[in-house]
């Protein structure tokens, strides 16, 4: 989905906004009031009111210094609408980047609970919601049911 999509795009701050949402879980509205110090993605002021700081990943250290996003958030929705469009994508909308990032991390075994940290949860219900387990990664929990652990 971001690939496809990515390439798709021809506007550059929609292709920088998607890999960034991808690889941070951040929201659009983020990447428009996000500062970038030490490699780091830093929101003063969160959906919830708590400063976040997240790491960034090493494939969009790049585009930090794009950051935060010029102009208005409308220009990079309506470039994600129509690149969507032409890779048959309707019904992937952009806040579905945070899901996917919420994941990514889920099924590389990073608990709930750091997931939630890095998309600004204050409850882990909202993480929960957020992270879709791939059926390899049930079955591989399911697996661990009965062995013993080691010392």
């Amino acid at each position: 989905m971001l690939f496809r999509s990515c390439r798709a795009c021809t506007n550059w701050q929609a292709q920088i906004a998607i890999r960034v949402a991808f690889y941070s879980g951040m929201r659009l509205g983020e990447l428009h009031s996000v500062e970038t110090s030490d490699g780091a993605l830093v929101l003063h002021d969160s959906k919830n009111g708590d400063r976040r700081a997240i790491p960034a990943h090493p494939k969009i250290r790049h585009l930090l210094r794009h950051l935060p996003l010029p102009g208005p958030k409308i220009t990079v929705q309506r470039a994600w609408e129509r690149a969507r469009a032409v890779v048959g994508l309707d019904h992937v909308h952009f806040h579905d980047l945070r899901h996917s990032a919420a994941s990514e991390m889920a099924n590389a075994g990073i608990d709930l609970y750091t997931v939630g940290k890095v998309l600004g949860h204050r409850d882990a219900r909202s993480t929960q919601r957020y992270s879709h387990l791939t059926a390899d990664t049930l079955a591989d929990a399911v697996g661990k049911i009965g062995n013993k652990r080691r010392a």
